[in-house]
C-alpha cells in the first residue's frame, strides 16, 4: 500500500507559518533593536513543547518525511531538549538539503547549546542558499558580535545584509550599533 505524506506535509506547513507567524520558528540571539515575543509566541512554542513526544512519534514512523523531522525537533527545542532537537534538524537538511529554514533553527539549537562556531556555520550555510533570508544575517551578525566576540565581522554580515534588504530596520540598528 503506498502511503501519502501530502496530510502530514500539509500539517507540517501550517505548523510552519504559525509558528513563524509567531517568531519562535527563527528565535534570535540578543540583539538590540528587537524586545521579547509576544504572549502568542511563547503560547506556540508551550504548544510546540507540549506535543513534541507526539511529533517525535510522527517523524519516528515517516523518517523520509523532511517536514516530519522538521516538525519534531520544532517541538523538542521548545521543550528545551536541545540534543534531540538537534538530531532532528540533521535528519530533516540531510532530507532537504537546500531548505535554509532548517540550517537557521539548527543554528539556534547549536548557539542555545553554547557551540557558537558551529551555529555560525549553521546561518551561513543557510545564507548561502537564501541571501535574502533576513533572520539568518540578524542570527548570524549577533552571534558574531555577542558571542564570538567580532563585531567587524557582524558590521560585515550586517552590511551584507543591507545589500538585499536595504531598509531593513533590524539590520540597520545593528549597522548602527556595530560601526560604533
Amino acid at each position: 500500500m503506498k502511503r501519502s505524506y501530502k496530510p502530514l506535509i500539509a500539517i507540517a506547513v501550517l505548523l510552519l507559518l504559525a509558528v513563524l507567524a509567531a517568531g519562535c520558528g527563527s528565535k534570535q540571539a540578543p540583539s538590540p533593536p528587537s524586545g521579547q515575543a509576544a504572549a502568542p509566541a511563547a503560547n506556540a512554542g508551550a504548544d510546540l513543547a507540549k506535543n513534541a513526544g507526539k511529533f517525535v512519534q510522527q517523524a519516528d514512523a515517516h523518517k523520509d518525511s523532511a517536514a516530519a523531522q522538521f516538525q519534531a525537533a520544532l517541538g523538542l527545542y521548545n521543550a528545551k531538549k536541545l540534543s534531540e532537537a538537534a538530531q532532528y534538524y540533521e535528519r530533516a537538511i540531510k532530507l532537504d538539503p537546500k531548505n535554509a529554514t532548517y540550517l537557521n533553527n539548527l543554528g539556534n539549537v547549536y548557539r542555545d547549546m553554547k557551540n557558537y562556531k558551529q551555529a555560525a556555520a549553521e546561518y551561513q550555510q543557510a545564507l548561502k542558499l537564501a541571501p535574502h533570508n533576513i533572520v539568518s544575517y540578524v542570527n548570524l551578525a549577533s552571534m558574531q558580535a555577542t558571542y564570538l566576540n567580532d563585531k567587524k565581522a557582524a558590521l560585515a554580515t550586517v552590511r551584507e545584509g543591507l545589500q538585499n534588504n536595504p531598509q531593513n530596520k533590524d539590520l540597520l540598528t545593528m549597522a548602527r550599533q556595530f560601526a560604533k
